[in-house]
């Protein structure tokens, strides 16, 4: 939590910002955005400045801290005057790097197979498409082969899932 008091030109930051943002307690919260990837924090400011643009009542971003692999959701209140100007920030950050790796970890198995490590079927389609696609709009020609294992499930029946395992292994 991050409080931007523009009346009173104060900052306030809850007990756990330091440890959130890997910083002790002499850093001046109000320069937070050196903290963040030169690319998120230039994102950031870009953010901010879009929704103060439409007078939006808040706007939310992720990025990375630039000292760690920690990622930071942040979602920020901003607090208008009748004017329209504003005149308090309310910053809530919250740590999503364990949800980031478990999205990651999830978008890699939805396109690799779990035994091999290869290319699963899902990835072969989202390409072919694509090829396909290119193929037409470029009026050029597209070929794939298809390589098959005779009687597979035989050997799975006959000798056992290791060994057909096995038999997938080297032969990818």
């Amino acid at each position: 939590f991050l409080y931007r008091d523009y009346i009173h030109c104060d900052y306030r930051v809850s007990s756990r910002w330091n440890e959130l943002f890997d910083v002790d307690e002499e850093f001046d919260a109000e320069n937070f955005l050196v903290l963040l990837r030169p690319a998120d924090s230039k994102n950031f400011i870009l953010t901010r400045e879009a929704a103060v643009k439409v007078k939006a009542p808040a706007y939310e971003m992720e990025f990375q801290l630039d000292s760690c692999e920690r990622w930071i959701e942040a979602n920020v209140k901003l607090i208008y005057n009748e004017a329209g100007i504003i005149t308090d920030e309310i910053y809530f950050f919250k740590d999503v790097t364990d949800l980031k790796i478990q999205k990651s970890e999830l978008e890699h198995w939805a396109y690799f197979d779990v035994l091999t490590g290869l290319y699963n079927r899902n990835y072969f389609s989202s390409v072919l498409e694509a090829d396909i696609l290119r193929a037409k709009t470029s009026n050029t020609s597209l070929f794939l082969m298809y390589i098959d294992i005779d009687d597979f499930k035989k050997t799975n029946d006959s000798l056992g899932f290791e060994v057909g395992d096995e038999l997938i292994l080297q032969f990818s």
